[in-house]
């Protein structure tokens, strides 16, 4: 008795976390959409629109194993996350250009380009994070 009674605090507790979780995607969805809306500068709307294809993708990978129980409002349309899962489950293929004998070796230029995109992909991370930050400020 007293392990269901521990599995039913632990379902409450999942249960609650979901729903933490749903909301929070819900006011960062609605801040990224509201910032897109309002904000006339190219280069700004194109890191709002990575931020909103970053939780396109947290979306569609929490629907794997999360049974979502919000309305459609609560974030993307079904058409924004039906295209992101195709996106997802796409065979993604980069092009490898020709190099001479003088370049460096092949495992050496792959560790130099996984640095750098982890670096520019943290970069770009904490750059969206700051100016979803700001926008929330001058919200208030």
């Amino acid at each position: 008795m007293l392990e269901y009674d521990r599995c039913i605090e632990e379902i409450k507790r999942v249960i609650h976390e979901r729903v933490c979780m749903q909301e929070w995607f819900s006011e960062e969805w609605r801040m990224v959409q509201e910032a897109i809306r309002i904000t006339a500068d190219t280069k700004i709307i194109y890191q709002l629109k990575q931020s909103e294809n970053y939780l396109l993708h947290i979306c569609v990978t929490w629907q794997k194993g999360i049974n979502c129980k919000m309305t459609e409002e609560w974030g993307p349309s079904w058409e924004q996350l039906n295209e992101t899962r195709r996106y997802e489950f796409q065979e993604q293929v980069l092009l490898k250009s020709n190099t001479s004998d003088d370049e460096l070796n092949s495992d050496e230029v792959e560790e130099e380009e996984e640095e750098n995109m982890e670096d520019a992909e943290f970069l770009d991370s904490l750059e969206i994070s700051a100016l979803v930050d700001e926008f929330r400020i001058h919200q208030l």
